[in-house]
């Protein structure tokens, strides 16, 4: 099976991920939830806020935050899978 990194070198968007992937990300955002952390997207300005569970935090604005936003398959949340990719920065 391939990696989420696998499939973004193969093309510039993933369109979907497999359905094991999307479960995994579901998993590691709501786990990531139940632990204390959040994530807030404005999809108007657009601005991201992330807040981990370990009490890191990270914020997007315009360009940054519809970058992240441009990157999310079309079969996932983009607040699980943004908050799950969080978990590795």
């Amino acid at each position: 099976m391939k990696t989420y990194n696998q499939f973004l070198s193969e093309s510039k968007r993933v369109k979907s991920l497999p359905s094991s992937m999307v479960r995994d990300y579901k998993k590691r955002a709501s786990s990531e939830i139940k632990g204390g952390g959040s994530i807030d997207i404005n999809s108007r300005i657009p601005t991201i806020s992330i807040t981990m569970s370990n009490g890191e935090k990270y914020f997007f604005q315009e360009h940054e935050a519809q970058k992240l936003l441009d990157e999310v398959p079309d079969n996932i949340d983009p607040e699980d899978f943004i908050l799950a990719q969080a978990q590795n920065w």
